[in-house]
């Protein structure tokens, strides 16, 4: 007799979800990295110090291409060894990328 066991209900819905908050992730992260340091310091009401400006960008930007590199290896790997690994190669292709767009959207903006 040849069983397989049903898949468990609701995970292709949350699958579906992750698939949305990654590309929701992956694609607001250059934009937000642009836009939120200026906004922070306009509602802060003083120049923040060169450093603490390039640490800002650079901590955002980071930020979103981590998370939307766990995520996909999230979506990609079922096994913990596996996920780790992909989602620390995953992050740091996604720094880059991000970086290289965030680049050229400040190259045009300012």
């Amino acid at each position: 007799m040849n069983f397989t066991p049903p898949e468990r209900p609701g995970l292709s819905h949350c699958r579906k979800l992750l698939w949305l908050v990654f590309w929701l992730v992956f694609l607001a992260t250059p934009v937000l990295v642009v836009a939120v340091p200026p906004i922070i310091r306009h509602l802060s009401g003083f120049r923040l110090p060169g450093a603490l400006e390039i640490c800002l960008y650079l901590c955002s930007l980071m930020t979103g291409a981590t998370l939307s590199g766990f995520l996909l290896a999230r979506l990609m790997n079922a096994d913990t060894a596996g996920f780790i690994r992909q989602g620390i190669g995953y992050s740091f292709a996604f720094t880059l990328l991000h970086l290289m767009i965030v680049i050229v959207l400040m190259t045009f903006l300012v």
